[in-house]
């Protein structure tokens, strides 16, 4: 039986990308916001009342390691920002136990806040000037927060999310209440 499958397991082998992640974590987005050049930023709740986000513990969270962000428009227009370690600070006592918070520069000079906490993650970037997109297609906005231990959260915001879009103009997007995706989508930050 598994010969009769063996040339369309090879086939999807080639083609499909693989990525190595100790874990991902779908997300839901309550708020996505794209604005050309000037701010991007996503708010995300979990979808049950009561449930927690799992979050990184010590010395393998992004205060010890620090982490990236990446912001795409389709799965192929993505950006990447590196959060550095010293940008983020571990909430709680013992740190860590009520999450992460970072603030400060990114690798382009942009002002950034992200918050890693159980029942809620937010970010936002400021004064985004290297995010320029044109409308978003039907793949809508992918975010993620690629954690330096291999860990990821990542949302989307689109059809095949049940998004809201509320606008879509040439240089201001924004959806809303969109599922979490059935997996993380594999992108090629530039």
């Amino acid at each position: 039986m598994l010969r009769q499958w063996a040339p369309i397991l090879g086939l999807m082998a080639l083609v499909l990308p693989t990525a190595s992640f100790a874990e991902s974590f779908e997300i839901p987005a309550q708020l996505q916001i794209l604005s050309s050049g000037h701010l991007s930023k996503i708010v995300s709740k979990p979808q049950i009342k009561g449930d927690t986000f799992p979050l990184p513990e010590p010395p393998l969270d992004p205060a010890h390691q620090g982490a990236s962000m990446v912001w795409c428009s389709g799965y192929e227009e993505c950006d990447l920002w590196h959060l550095d370690a010293p940008g983020w600070k571990a909430l709680g006592d013992p740190p860590g136990s009520a999450g992460y918070q970072f603030s400060g520069e990114t690798n382009f000079d942009t002002r950034c806040k992200v918050t890693l906490k159980p029942k809620v993650i937010r970010a936002s970037c400021k004064d985004a000037s290297q995010f320029v997109f044109g409308s978003l297609d039907s793949t809508g906005l992918i975010w993620q927060l690629l954690l330096n231990n291999g860990d990821r959260y990542c949302a989307q915001s689109g059809p095949q999310t049940n998004a809201i879009v509320v606008k879509d103009e040439f240089d201001f997007w924004r959806a809303i209440r969109a599922d979490a995706p059935m997996g993380c989508a594999i992108v090629d930050p530039n």
